[in-house]
């Protein structure tokens, strides 16, 4: 038994697929069908029930797997363990933001790590929550970046930021006039949301005490913090924005931007790590440079 082998086996569970296992592992596809064979060989039951698509672990292989990762777990904090003795910030450190968060801190990020932390290999992505979530499970990240209080009681959350929010009401609307919004307000009139699956919808919808099922006469729903904003200005509408936004927002916008009065306007980001995560130089080495973006005006 070897930890390549342990490896295979849980790619195979994570994606559901050999070919793409695979892929993931920088292997043949072959060659990780054939490790996983003398795998099973070797404990003597089967792991994988080959004959469902996607494959799926049998019950025994479930509870290999689970061994598994603690195996893996406690190998990689070897290496982590070396690396904090040595002072090393190195390696590879994959990384999810919510859609949310990524347009106004990746740009800002990337630059100082690569200048920082040469050893570093970053790979970012940008994932809705669910997908952040489900990600971290499978190991297929090591952190995410995302709001506070959507994540099940196996990860752990460690804040970085609070983000308050503010109301984006076009000139034509009726609440153009007032200088400061009340919940009452947005409880009163019609939102633009982001789509479902963005943690920042869950929250407005909460903060305007709203249901998913509220049948509201725009159903116009996007994907990102700059269609929102444009859809607002076309449709004589309001919406609300993160406070991270406000800078890249144009000039002759600016006036279209108005504070919420509550204290419950706000989102907590938080960094978000799986139960076997390792690698704490680099994710203390990125948490600290996040910090530092979002206490720093742009």
């Amino acid at each position: 038994m070897t930890i390549a082998q342990l490896e295979y086996l849980i790619a195979v569970a994570n994606y559901g697929s050999f070919s793409t296992a695979a892929e993931k592992c920088f292997v043949t596809q072959p060659s990780l069908s054939i490790q996983i064979k003398n795998l099973e060989d070797e404990l003597g039951v089967i792991l994988l029930d080959r004959s469902r698509k996607p494959v799926v672990p049998t019950e025994t292989g479930s509870l290999i797997i689970e061994q598994a990762q603690e195996t893996i777990y406690s190998f990689a904090k070897i290496k982590d363990c070396v690396n904090s003795i040595r002072g090393t910030i190195a390696g590879e450190l994959r990384v999810a933001f919510i859609p949310t968060v990524a347009p106004y801190w990746v740009h800002r990020l990337v630059p100082t790590i690569l200048k920082k932390y040469p050893l570093v290999r970053l790979h970012i992505n940008e994932m809705i929550t669910p997908n952040i979530i489900e990600a971290l499970h499978k190991d297929q990240i090591d952190i995410g970046i995302l709001a506070e209080g959507f994540v099940p009681s196996d990860i752990q959350e460690e804040q970085i930021a609070k983000d308050s929010f503010f109301a984006f009401i076009s000139p034509q609307h009726p609440l153009y006039e007032k200088e400061e919004i009340e919940l009452s307000d947005l409880e009163s009139h019609k939102i633009i949301l982001l789509t479902e699956g963005h943690c920042f919808r869950n929250q407005v919808m909460s903060l305007c005490s709203r249901s998913k099922t509220d049948n509201q006469p725009l159903t116009i729903e996007c994907g990102s913090i700059e269609t929102l904003i444009r859809i607002t200005l076309s449709t004589k509408g309001i919406t609300i924005i993160p406070q991270m936004a406000l800078p890249y927002i144009g000039e002759k916008l600016q006036t279209c931007i108005r504070p919420v009065k509550s204290q419950e306007a706000h989102r907590i980001i938080t960094l978000a790590k799986g139960k076997h995560s390792v690698k704490n130089g680099l994710i203390h080495a990125l948490k600290t440079e996040l910090i530092e973006i979002a206490t720093t005006p742009p």
